[in-house]
């Protein structure tokens, strides 16, 4: 157990990296992160993260947009809610790390 803010022990920590495709649908098993990113130019303008109840997900939580072409690495992260429904429209690079 990690000792949180307050003292208090929390049971949570956070779990393996997992590397998961590209717009496909997922169900959170837990609670967790998921992480994106491309290098525009290469096929990805924008890394953006759906999740919600819905399968599959609609509501766009969080997306960096490239608009200039300039070659650098485009990204972005999100919570995501266990039994929550995500997936990661456009980049090439996408990564879930759950809490357990």
């Amino acid at each position: 157990m990690v000792m949180g803010a307050k003292g208090m022990k929390s049971p949570h920590r956070l779990g393996d990296w997992l590397a998961r495709a590209v717009n496909t649908t997922y169900q959170a098993d837990t609670d967790g992160f998921v992480t994106a990113w491309g290098i525009p130019g290469g096929g990805t303008e924008e890394a953006a993260i759906l999740t919600d109840a819905a399968t599959p997900p609609t509501i766009k939580r969080v997306s960096n947009y490239e608009t200039s072409g300039a070659p650098h690495t485009i990204g972005c992260s999100s919570p995501i809610k266990k039994g929550d429904y995500w997936k990661e429209l456009h980049a090439s690079n996408v990564y879930w790390i759950p809490l357990e």
